[in-house]
């Protein structure tokens, strides 16, 4: 599709518009969505595009970024204007690691977490890996005394 509209694959033109127009120019392609387009424009172009993954939307959802009825294509529309065009790649690199490795999908390490002051979610998390830690407890069986022989 590509190939047949602009006669090759560079999409280096794409970096002389605006943002949104970009962005809307990829969007219309097949199988390309928010996500696409804005890994698309922000690692290929260095556009100020904020890609939303996994991550991004996990931890921008526990930290109130983006509310809870947010979906991960509308988060894209929310997050992007908050970052200064800048700052757009280091924030979205940050995040996913911070994702990966403190404010994980199962079990976060809010302990470790040096947003944790202002995190709304910190509490919640913390009072459900206690009850989770409870829950072991109970079911671990009581070891087997040794008969003396």
């Amino acid at each position: 599709q590509i190939r047949d509209e602009i006669g090759g694959f560079d999409l280096s033109f794409l970096a002389e518009m605006p943002l949104e127009e970009a962005k809307a120019w990829l969007k219309r392609l097949n199988c390309i969505g928010p996500k696409t387009a804005a890994i698309i424009l922000c690692f290929s172009l260095g556009m100020p595009a904020m890609p939303v993954d996994t991550h991004i939307y996990r931890v921008s959802q526990r930290l109130g970024l983006i509310g809870p009825k947010v979906n991960a294509e509308k988060a894209h529309d929310i997050l992007e204007p908050m970052v200064a065009p800048e700052d757009v790649f280091p924030f979205h690199m940050y995040l996913i690691r911070h994702g990966r490795q403190v404010c994980k999908a199962q079990r976060p390490r809010c302990g470790e977490c040096l947003m944790g002051w202002g995190c709304p979610t910190k509490p919640k998390m913390e009072r459900a890996a206690v009850a989770d830690a409870k829950k072991k407890a109970k079911r671990k069986p009581a070891a087997k005394k040794r008969k003396a022989s």
